[in-house]
């Protein structure tokens, strides 16, 4: 009896230990802007990213292959980046690959297996 409780308790502290997140995967995701007061380009690039990023990491606890994560994420925020390069066009600022959806979806695909392969991002 003594052997399966300390075989219990180990399996708890095991399973818990794959519950934390991994330091060496791990980054951190922009802050969050729920009620930005978007006044420029470079505002409402914070804004895009944060979303972006946030989506990615939300949808990958998902079980759907990562690419399709990364695509999940980047539809969730098109309207953001649209309005990010209607404010690059007003500001006359070039647009630059933040504006293009292949770069969203390189950036989400990476934040998802990120996600997933450090069990990061609890508070996304």
């Amino acid at each position: 009896m003594v052997k399966v409780s300390m075989l219990l308790a180990f399996a708890a502290v095991s399973l818990s230990a794959c519950q934390q997140s991994n330091p060496n995967i791990c980054g951190s995701l922009p802050m969050k802007f729920p009620n930005a007061v978007v006044a420029t380009a470079e505002d409402q690039k914070q804004v895009l990213y944060s979303c972006m990023e946030r989506w990615a990491a939300r949808l990958s606890h998902s079980n759907d292959a990562a690419p399709y994560v990364a695509r999940a994420a980047v539809a969730a925020c098109d309207e953001a980046r649209l309005h990010y390069i209607e404010l690059l066009i007003t500001e006359n600022s070039p647009q630059n690959r933040e504006t293009t959806s292949s770069f969203w979806l390189e950036r989400t695909l990476f934040i998802a297996v990120q996600t997933r392969a450090g069990n990061c991002y609890k508070d996304a």
